[in-house]
């Protein structure tokens, strides 16, 4: 009888076979044939599951995006504060481990392939995933408020929250001396001193 294989979980696993490759050679210089020597398959075998080299980035970011948001969520439910909260959402740019570090690099692989090509599956992930993470961070401020912890109109800054942090991931990924965790932290801090309800009297 023939073996059934899980065509998403074998995805799967030959991406996250490659993240040392990509991490050691980048996109441009990573070739099919290294993915599936390092896969333990053939080179044909692969174009079974993935259409290119940037298909195999795509599936390594949707991976960790899927596990980013499990942690967040856990994450997000032993904290105290707004404040606290809003640290843990933005710590996984923050977040000195060598597994952000590794993160951050595929990151930036998959920025480049996505401004270069245009491509459209890719496009819609981005929108999904953005809309997925401004869901959370609306429902962090909106407790912020609710508690009494935030002035009413804190929520109308959620887009600034966002927009600034891409745009400080962008500055990390192009410019050689941006200090992504003292830049974020700023601003974090900035806007909820601005925005923290203050006890009178």
């Amino acid at each position: 009888m023939p073996k059934i294989v899980n065509k998403e979980e074998k995805r799967k696993r030959i991406a996250q076979s490659s993240i040392e490759l990509l991490l050691e050679k980048g996109i441009r210089n990573l070739t099919v044939l290294e993915v599936a020597q390092k896969a333990n398959i053939g080179k044909g075998t692969i174009y079974q599951y993935f259409q290119s080299k940037e298909d195999i980035v795509f599936e390594i970011i949707n991976a960790y995006t899927s596990e980013v948001i499990l942690e967040l969520n856990d994450s997000l439910q032993k904290a105290a504060t707004c404040r606290e909260k809003v640290l843990i959402f933005f710590d996984f740019f923050m977040n000195d481990s060598q597994k952000n570090k590794d993160a951050l690099k595929v990151y930036q692989e998959y920025l480049g392939i996505n401004l270069s090509s245009k491509n459209e599956a890719m496009s819609c992930y981005n929108t999904q995933c953005s809309q997925q993470f401004e869901i959370i961070f609306e429902q962090i401020i909106q407790e912020g408020i609710e508690k009494k912890e935030l002035n009413s109109n804190a929520i109308k800054f959620v887009p600034i929250f966002l927009l600034s942090e891409r745009g400080m991931i962008l500055s990390h990924a192009t410019q050689l001396d941006f200090n992504l965790k003292e830049q974020m932290l700023h601003m974090i801090h900035t806007l909820f001193d601005v925005l923290e309800k203050k006890n009178v009297g």
